[in-house]
C-alpha cells in the first residue's frame, strides 16, 4: 500500500494520480471525506463491492454508499425527486445521504434494495478532487472486520493488505451523516446527524416522516 501525504501539493497530485490508476484497475483505495476515511473503488464494479463487504465482514446484500463529486452527477446515477434535488442543493457537499431510485440504466452491485441508491457528495477537498476524476465510488467506512474505524494512516494495520493507495489528510474524527429517504412520496429521516430535522423542514416546507426511535 502506498501512502501519500495530501497536505503536500506535489504528493497530493501524485497520490490522486495513483488512486485514479488503482480505481481504474478495480483496486481499493482509502481517501478522506468530511465524515471520516472511506474505503472505496469503482461504483460500477461488482468485484469491488464484493471485496469491500468481504473485508468488513458484511452480509452479501448489505447496502453500500455511493459518493459523487457534485450535485450535477446525481442525475446520471439516480432518478431524484424534486424534494431530493432541493435537499441536495441546500446541503451538498456535506453530511447528508439521500436514498433515491437508481437510474434504470445503471448496472451495479451496491446492495440494499436493487432499485435504490444511497448517494452523497462529501465536503472534503481531496475527496471531491478524487471523485471529480474517478466518477462515482462505492464506499464504506474504512476499517477491517473486527477493527476500529480508521482515524489516520497509522491505524491502517491489516487493511493495508487490501488497499493499493491511502490518501492521507491527517487525523479525521469519524462521524455520521443524516440519512433521508426520498425514494417514494414524502421524505423520511432514517438517521439523524449534523443536518437537523428542522433544517430539512426549512427546505421542504413540510415535516418529513421520522422513525419512531429517532423522535
Amino acid at each position: 500500500m502506498q501512502i501519500f501525504d495530501c497536505t503536500d501539493n506535489d504528493m497530493r497530485r501524485e497520490g490522486l494520480s495513483a488512486a485514479l490508476g488503482a480505481i481504474l484497475a478495480e483496486e481499493l483505495v482509502v481517501f478522506p471525506t468530511d465524515t471520516g476515511y472511506a474505503l472505496g473503488g469503482d461504483a460500477f464494479s461488482g468485484s469491488v463491492a464484493r471485496r469491500i463487504r468481504s473485508i468488513k465482514g458484511m452480509e452479501r446484500t448489505a447496502p453500500l454508499q455511493v459518493l459523487i463529486s457534485d450535485r450535477s452527477v446525481l442525475g446520471g446515477v439516480a432518478s431524484a425527486s424534486d424534494d431530493a434535488m432541493a435537499l441536495a442543493d441546500a446541503f451538498w457537499p456535506g453530511p447528508l445521504t439521500l436514498i433515491t431510485p437508481s437510474q434504470p440504466t445503471v448496472n451495479w452491485e451496491i446492495g440494499g434494495h436493487p432499485k435504490l441508491v444511497q448517494v452523497r457528495v462529501p465536503k472534503h477537498d481531496v475527496g471531491q478532487e478524487l471523485l471529480g476524476v474517478s466518477g462515482p465510488l462505492v464506499v464504506s467506512a474504512a476499517r477491517n472486520h473486527g477493527s476500529s474505524i480508521i482515524h489516520a494512516a497509522d491505524d491502517v494495520t491489516d487493511l493495508a493488505h487490501h488497499v493499493v493507495v491511502f490518501l492521507d489528510s491527517g487525523f479525521i474524527t469519524p462521524s455520521l451523516s443524516t440519512i433521508v429517504d426520498c425514494s417514494a412520496g414524502e421524505v423520511a429521516v432514517l438517521r439523524k446527524g449534523p443536518i437537523s430535522v428542522g433544517q430539512i423542514v426549512d427546505v421542504l416546507g413540510y415535516m418529513p416522516g421520522v422513525l419512531a426511535d429517532l423522535q
